[in-house]
């Protein structure tokens, strides 16, 4: 297994990538390979604003460029994926097969107005996002506002 991932032992198959080990300002694309997974329009980056600020670890991948586009190619299908983002405005999961075909699409709703809560620093909440179709073989999260991304997983087919 790469150290940029763990097996999670809860869940037989689960993979969880790490993105605490990626370099800041590190285009992210072929590094988790190894395991079938390639990533585009992402970069990782330690937020400055404390909006962003992952629930654990320092390093997030957030949209490279204006697209606010992040989408993953995996070598081979897997039936479930899993993400954790934080964003002012609505954030879509979308999942393709090989063929382009649309299987599902899920979002996050915009948080507006900001939650404001006096014990908690943020106003903005991380949701996780998940889709579970077989066949997945292409994942896009997009928005119209910044997010990030602290956590991926997802499960290969049996």
């Amino acid at each position: 297994m790469s150290q940029l991932a763990e097996l999670n032992s809860r869940s037989s198959g689960l993979i969880e990538l790490r993105f605490d080990r990626l370099k800041l300002f590190e285009p992210v694309i072929g590094q988790y390979k190894d395991l079938g997974i390639e990533f585009h329009g992402a970069i990782a980056l330690k937020p400055s604003n404390p909006e962003f600020f992952p629930q654990s670890g320092d390093v997030v991948l957030m949209p490279q460029g204006h697209k606010m586009l992040i989408a993953t190619n995996f070598k081979y299908p897997v039936t479930s994926v899993r993400a954790l983002v934080c964003g002012s405005g609505s954030i879509v999961l979308t999942t393709y097969d090989i063929n382009g075909t649309l299987l599902d699409r899920t979002s996050k709703p915009a948080d507006f107005p900001p939650i404001v809560s006096p014990a908690t620093e943020s106003k903005l909440h991380p949701t996780w996002l998940q889709s579970e179709q077989r066949g997945i073989t292409r994942i896009e999260l997009h928005s119209c506002t910044p997010f990030t991304l602290s956590h991926f997983c997802f499960l290969g087919m049996a």
